[in-house]
């Protein structure tokens, strides 16, 4: 295992001809920022941890996914934003008093 990027034999070994390694993490971190929008805040900031991972992991010119990782962290950071902006709305709906 190369410690520097995670990157296991086995993962190079299955690589096939390109020579490249697809990034796992990239992926995940996109997926759970997305569902981020529905499930607030958790996916939001898992996506954002696993775009990070996938953003270290990636340093190593022979994985790839640097783009999508990066993806994962903007879109994280989108749905927090969100899931902060829909809570404090209902917060402040909630506060409105009926009048007579």
């Amino acid at each position: 295992m190369n410690m520097e990027t995670n990157v296991t034999e086995r993962e190079l070994e299955n690589s096939g001809k390109t020579g490249t390694i697809e990034n796992r993490a990239a992926v995940a971190g996109l997926i759970a920022s997305n569902i981020g929008f529905v499930v607030l805040f958790v996916g939001g900031v898992v996506g954002i941890v696993f775009g990070i991972v996938a953003l270290m992991r990636s340093r190593d010119p022979r994985v790839r996914g640097r783009g999508m990782a990066i993806c994962a962290i903007v879109v994280g950071v989108l749905s927090i934003g969100t899931s902060a902006f829909f809570t404090y709305s209902l917060y402040m709906q909630s506060k409105i008093v009926p009048g007579p």
